[in-house]
């Protein structure tokens, strides 16, 4: 576990067996694919940790060597992904309380039912996936400013290429409203008083359902 990384290499693969604990951690070794040689250590007596090299997208073998010769031949599989932009997030602020809702898109776009988490700064959350290559993610509680946003494998290695950028606002806070009094039939224009109204994605909630752009 994990089952799978990204193709740039650097995670950790712990591989699970019997007698591995009484040898020489200096003869232990991994073969991925075709690599001989890989770093291996000892995790316990029956698991022992490679460090994944690069490799090209696809499934390999992983094999271990206890004296640096004979091989298993299990061949248990490893899954390398490709690396991704990851295009947004939609939208791209959201209050420093948590809890808001963004979404990611991978590119190129693949179906996958792999388990992806949101790594907000060094934070990971859980991503769903609303369709092939789209992903939702709940932010967590964050000082005001800019985070790096990355997409991962849960519990391995970050797929982004290069990380996309989140902000975290204060929370807004409405004072007064001008005119505070309108006729049903709306079409009128109000001017809402507060501190921290920012931004271009501002909408004024009317009620509990009406949603309209601000200005």
């Amino acid at each position: 576990y994990p089952l799978a990384g990204s193709e740039q290499g650097g995670g950790n693969l712990v591989m699970h067996g019997s007698y591995l604990g009484f040898v020489d951690s200096a003869d232990v070794m991994c073969r991925v694919g075709t690599i001989s040689g890989v770093y291996a250590s000892h995790v316990s007596t029956d698991e022992i940790s490679c460090l994944m090299p690069a490799h090209a997208p696809g499934n390999v073998p992983v094999e271990i060597t206890l004296n640096r010769f004979d091989h298993t031949f299990n061949e248990a599989a490893y899954h390398y992904e490709p690396m991704i932009t990851t295009l947004g997030p939609i939208p791209t602020r959201v209050l420093a309380e948590g809890g808001g809702e963004i979404t990611l898109s991978l590119w190129p776009s693949e179906d996958t039912d792999m388990s992806l988490v949101c790594i907000v700064d060094t934070f990971p959350v859980p991503a769903s996936k609303l369709s092939a290559g789209t992903f939702l993610c709940m932010t967590p509680p964050r000082a005001p400013g800019f985070v790096a946003l990355d997409m991962a494998i849960e519990d391995s290695d970050i797929l982004s290429l290069h990380p996309t950028v989140l902000e975290y606002q204060v929370i807004p806070t409405v004072t007064g409203l001008n005119p505070a009094i309108g006729i049903d039939s709306g079409v009128s224009v109000i001017k809402v008083g507060g501190r921290h109204l920012v931004g271009n994605e501002a909408f004024c909630h009317v009620g509990y359902d009406s949603q309209v752009q601000a200005e």
